[in-house]
């Protein structure tokens, strides 16, 4: 298997990977309390379970390297996974702790989105970016509508990679292409 097979495959299974990781942060979120129903429902360890796992199967088909610029997220989501389960399980845990605890493992699974991204921008042209945008924010940074930096994309004068049903966009794309800059 020569080296783009291999990158092809890989990026095939991070979009599966993230689009698992997306769906059991859904079946977490709905086990969280909430006004129609104030107490935690006891699936939330199995789904947090199920995120791991998922995280871990990936790590043993593909043994992803420290050098891949999305290795650092998938350790810190994998991580936090099990120190929010332990900590769901301990006798002591508030509501607000595992609404928070959820929060933050949010926010990693959204760092590791954007790593996923900058790891296909750097196979893709050799150039790590420093950051991602989703649409509405590359608009702002362009000084453009959404309509134009979709019509950017669908242009392919800037590269964008959609996971899920979000579009992210390399800022290097959205400042150095496009059009004239602001």
């Amino acid at each position: 298997m020569n080296k783009q097979t291999s990158k092809w495959i890989q990026s095939s299974a991070l979009i599966d990977l993230i689009e698992d990781i997306k769906q059991q942060l859904h079946l977490i979120n709905h086990c969280l309390p909430h006004e129609k129903r104030p107490y935690v429902d006891l699936d939330l360890p199995k789904h947090i379970q199920a995120l791991w796992e998922s995280i871990h199967q990936f790590r043993m088909t593909y043994f992803p390297e420290e050098s891949d610029l999305y290795y650092k997220s998938l350790q810190k989501v994998a991580g936090h996974c099990f120190a929010y389960r332990e900590s769901f399980l301990s006798s002591t845990v508030t509501h607000e702790a595992v609404i928070k605890e959820y929060l933050v493992l949010r926010r990693k699974v959204s760092g590791l989105e954007k790593d996923i991204v900058k790891q296909f921008y750097y196979w893709d042209t050799g150039i790590h970016s420093k950051r991602i945008l989703a649409i509405p924010r590359a608009a702002v940074v362009r000084g453009k509508s959404e309509i134009t930096i979709r019509r950017y994309i669908k242009g392919k004068k800037v590269r964008a990679y959609k996971l899920i049903k979000i579009w992210w966009v390399p800022i290097e794309e959205v400042i150095n292409k496009g059009g004239r800059e602001k």
